[in-house]
């Protein structure tokens, strides 16, 4: 019955005809990245955040360090298109690997519609437990759930797409309830029904989703201890 509200609502996503174009960044495969140096500085703060992402994050970069910085959230961001959750996790592990992460910090794993086409029972719990062998189960984690409903392949991939959506999110909520330190901030549910308000094309926020994506995030890691 879910998978069929699911995919009902992606068909009804159809009709939408985006009045507003996805950001120019999130078009090429360029790397949206915090510089090292500030990112080195940020994450020693108090209630600082990590945020690995794809299109959607890179898309508005600039936007999100400033909400972040506004939020007092010291902001580490690195985000690039066509970015999967494996790569995400080569990602991190790289920052790990830095001494960047320290135990105070928050991960925010904002991944996964990269891999909702074709997605495989097993691959997100897989990636889920990888993240948790690099940063350990001491360190906080965040991750944002996805909804992809994209046209990029015509009606018959939306339906892939959004059976994928499905796939995917259902792995990562099954390991939020293994891990403790993994909380998942539950994008999915809060704009299935009124997507057009968030979306400027079934996939990538727009400016007003993007503020909302953000705000979600900073809900879900709590109040900065």
């Amino acid at each position: 019955m879910k998978i069929r509200r699911l995919i009902g609502g992606s068909m009804a996503a159809l009709a939408f005809v985006a009045s507003t174009p996805a950001p120019a960044q999130a078009a090429a495969a360029t790397i949206y990245r915090t510089d090292p140096t500030t990112c080195r500085v940020n994450l020693a703060k108090p209630g600082a955040v990590l945020i690995i992402g794809d299109s959607i994050t890179a898309g508005w970069f600039t936007a999100s360090t400033a909400q972040y910085k506004s939020a007092g959230r010291p902001a580490c961001i690195d985000a690039q298109a066509g970015r999967t959750t494996a790569d995400a996790v080569t990602v991190l592990a790289n920052y790990k690997s830095a001494g960047m992460i320290t135990p105070s910090a928050t991960v925010v794993m904002a991944i996964g519609s990269n891999d909702t086409y074709g997605a495989k029972n097993g691959y997100m719990r897989w990636q889920v437990d990888n993240v948790e062998r690099v940063v350990g189960v001491s360190q906080p984690v965040v991750w944002v759930d996805v909804l992809n409903w994209s046209l990029s392949r015509g009606v018959a991939g939306l339906r892939v797409y959004a059976l994928g959506t499905w796939t995917v999110n259902l792995q990562l909520w099954a390991k939020d309830t293994q891990y403790p330190n993994l909380r998942v901030a539950h994008w999915n549910a809060m704009i299935r029904s009124t997507y057009k308000k968030y979306l400027s094309d079934l996939l990538h926020t727009n400016a007003f989703g993007n503020t909302a994506r953000n705000d979600l995030i900073t809900r879900t890691l709590g109040p900065i201890v």
